[in-house]
């Protein structure tokens, strides 16, 4: 009998750690930013959970974590006006191991707010080298638009 405690309790421990090591599982438990308007002190308290978060504790999808991090950081720009808040958003992106086709566009877009039209071109062509043909032209007038913050 004591055998199989300590059988169950080892399995336990093993699940509660698997919970808590993988980060896309922790991040199911949290407040989310999206794109909808939120009240800045959402935007505010979720950068410094973040920041203050121990990511050390995370095994697996911490690219997960780098995204909720640049998102957090784009979102507070947008309240706060601290451009600063641009270069470190670019910067958490380009921790990803593997960015996808949202955070190319998310890393374009900041570049083209900074007026930096170079690295705005090259995020961009890395994203439309990673999203479908269709969806590339669905976005095609807000690309135009975001382009114009390089005309002229």
């Amino acid at each position: 009998m004591k055998f199989q405690i300590i059988i169950f309790c080892f399995a336990f421990s093993n699940f509660v750690h698997a919970q808590i090591s993988d980060y896309k599982e922790y991040r199911k438990t949290q407040v989310k930013l999206t794109c909808t308007p939120q009240d800045s002190l959402t935007i505010v308290n979720k950068l410094n959970e973040l920041l203050l978060l121990d990511t050390s504790q995370f095994t697996t999808n911490l690219d997960w974590y780098y995204q909720d991090l640049g998102w957090a950081y784009y979102k507070s720009f947008m309240e706060l006006k601290d451009s600063s808040l641009l270069g470190k958003s670019i910067d958490a992106y380009l921790k990803q191991k593997e960015p996808g086709s949202n955070d190319y566009w998310n890393i374009m877009h900041i570049y083209f707010i900074q007026h930096d039209c170079e690295n705005g071109e090259k995020y961009l062509a890395l994203y439309k080298k990673n999203t479908s043909r269709e969806f590339y032209k669905e976005r095609k007038e807000q690309i135009s638009r975001i382009r114009k913050r390089c005309e002229g």
